[in-house]
């Protein structure tokens, strides 16, 4: 059984990455749904958006990965990713409950199948990235 200092140290890496990820997240959703969206429209500014979502998680990713000596393992940097993954979403829903008073899944089934497919890349890249920066970095040994 992990001790409590052992446990904030395994999770320091995944949550200085969602708080990282997702501030980016809001400030670039707050620019384009005040800004992009009503010039562009709501497909065409999420592929906007997707580009900067990427460096941004590349960036944030590479950050947490040179603060955490233990990440040693691909399985190590999936479990930054996919943990941080599930902060987001539940931080995403938690929001569209208070902002909007429905489910964030309501207002991903009013997007276009366009629009919610370059949503979901976009979140499966952020997922994913810690585990690509660490393997492309040679930091970690894939077993």
């Amino acid at each position: 059984m992990l001790s409590f200092g052992q446990m904030i140290t395994q999770f320091s890496g995944p949550i200085r990455y969602f708080l990282m990820v997702y501030f980016a997240r809001f400030a670039l959703g707050i620019i384009s749904e005040f800004r992009i969206t009503q010039a562009v429209g709501l497909s065409a500014a999420l592929v906007m958006e997707m580009p900067v979502m990427a460096i941004a998680s590349f960036f944030s990713a590479r950050f947490v990965l040179d603060r955490a000596p233990d990440t040693k393992t691909p399985s190590d940097c999936l479990f930054i990713g996919c943990t941080a993954f599930v902060l987001l979403l539940i931080t995403e829903e938690t929001m569209a409950r208070i902002l909007s008073d429905s489910s964030v899944f309501t207002l991903w089934a009013g997007f276009s199948p366009f629009a919610a497919l370059t949503n979901a890349v976009g979140l499966g890249l952020s997922m994913l990235m810690p585990l690509i920066v660490g393997l492309k970095r040679n930091s970690v040994i894939p077993s």
